[in-house]
């Protein structure tokens, strides 16, 4: 398989995340602190993937070991960022939920060594859905300004990943016999989407500070004043 350009891309931005955390660990609050597992873990699980795939073997087992943990932690993260404490409850209950039919689900009708034909798409139309709804739903009820709000950037990254997966999977697993030329110049396309996403994380990260309450906790309406302050991925 030759890679492109894109490819290297991807890999190389995924340190941006990280890179911007550390110099913004003053402003880490939970739902941050949050995120920036979520980006380790994937960061790591493309670190594995891509050992595996050096070594000409299959990696595709990696997605249903890891991805349901960092599909979990995403969900959480979304639930820190929650305008209502009812949305918030039912995203954190959601979680158990969620990992045990996908448990069950990848034991009984899933193929290891094959793209998946149920968790995979359900995890993404998921996240998909639960991103877009929180980003939604805080623009409308919060008066501030986008670019400094750390819930959309990294909001909108998880829609984004989240979205390339759901229609890659099933595109991969028609098509990856018949026409694989097509299926690579849709991994190349997904590897461009997965450095937009490094790079709206890494904008989440460097935000301005979210309000705090009494006590020195974060306010679960993280960016809520950030309107009077100045601003300051992919899987093989």
């Amino acid at each position: 398989m030759s890679w492109s350009w894109a490819y290297y891309a991807a890999y190389a931005t995924q340190f941006l995340p990280l890179l911007a955390a550390i110099w913004a660990r003053q402003r880490l609050d939970t739902a941050r602190k949050g995120a920036l597992v979520w980006a380790c873990l994937l960061l790591a699980t493309n670190v594995l993937a891509l050992g595996v795939a050096l070594t000409h073997r299959n990696n595709l087992w990696i997605g249903y070991t890891i991805n349901p943990l960092l599909a979990a932690v995403g969900l959480w993260t979304l639930a820190q960022w929650q305008v209502h404490s009812l949305s918030r409850f039912a995203l954190q209950l959601l979680i158990p939920l969620y990992l045990l039919s996908t448990i069950l689900l990848t034991l009984t009708v899933e193929d290891l060594g094959d793209f998946s034909r149920v968790t995979g798409p359900f995890t993404s139309l998921l996240l998909l859905g639960v991103s877009l709804y929180t980003v939604s739903v805080r623009s409308l009820e919060e008066a501030t300004h986008l670019h400094g709000a750390d819930w959309f950037w990294i909001g909108m990254a998880l829609a984004l990943f989240y979205g390339s997966d759901a229609a890659l999977g099933p595109f991969a697993r028609v098509l990856l016999r018949d026409r694989p030329d097509l299926v690579m110049a849709a991994y190349n396309l997904r590897a461009v989407i997965a450095v937009l996403v490094s790079f709206a994380l890494a904008r989440g990260f460097l935000c301005p500070s979210p309000p705090m309450i009494s006590g020195g906790s974060s306010s679960p309406r993280s960016s809520r004043s950030s309107s009077s302050l100045s601003p300051s991925a992919w899987r093989s």
